[in-house]
């Protein structure tokens, strides 16, 4: 088995390997932006805040996250995604007759997103209990400060959840800009 490349109209390639053994199918979409391209400490956690934003919406046909979830969801599949120094992955597992349901998805949520200023400061909560999560787990505290101390003055230094501060204070339109500089 080997993976095929296609290129879109967009210019962006479009990566495929055929598993005709599997009745599920794996899609995922990989942005080249991560904790490293933020301004510190300003856009600290800025990526991975639009990581969370992007499920929430969008302002096509699946406005709501329920719409969005509810796309993907219904037909048993999983959404998903991650966020790191270099890149943000979102990805979807879904039945094969159904990959038109991931595309629609992908589409809407990440060309078309709607950052609504009621939904933010909810979304930033989540990310902050995140932050929380991450400082209570040894292994995640010490890995991430001995990054910190590793690297020290280089944007691989920087933290991907970001910094409290920063977080509190991420407004719509803050990230929609990011969104146009970056995505």
């Amino acid at each position: 088995m080997d993976w095929q490349k296609f290129d879109t109209e967009s210019g962006a390639p479009l990566w495929f390997m055929s598993l005709p053994h599997t009745k599920n199918t794996s899609i995922g979409v990989l942005t080249n932006v991560g904790s490293r391209d933020e301004k510190w400490p300003k856009e600290a956690g800025l990526a991975h805040a639009l990581e969370h934003m992007f499920f929430q919406g969008s302002t096509r046909s699946l406005k709501t996250q329920k719409a969005m979830s509810a796309c993907i969801e219904s037909v048993g599949g999983v959404s998903n995604a991650f966020t790191d120094d270099e890149k943000t992955f979102y990805f979807h597992k879904i039945a094969t007759g159904e990959i038109a349901r991931s595309i629609k998805v992908f589409g809407e949520s990440l060309f078309y997103p709607r950052f609504q200023k009621n939904i933010i400061p909810t979304q930033m909560k989540i990310v902050l209990q995140e932050m929380a999560d991450r400082n209570d787990s040894p292994d995640s505290y010490l890995g991430e400060n001995w990054v910190k101390k590793r690297m020290a003055g280089h944007p691989l230094s920087q933290v991907t959840i970001g910094l409290k501060e920063a977080i509190e204070n991420f407004k719509s339109k803050k990230l929609y800009l990011y969104c146009r500089w970056q995505c």
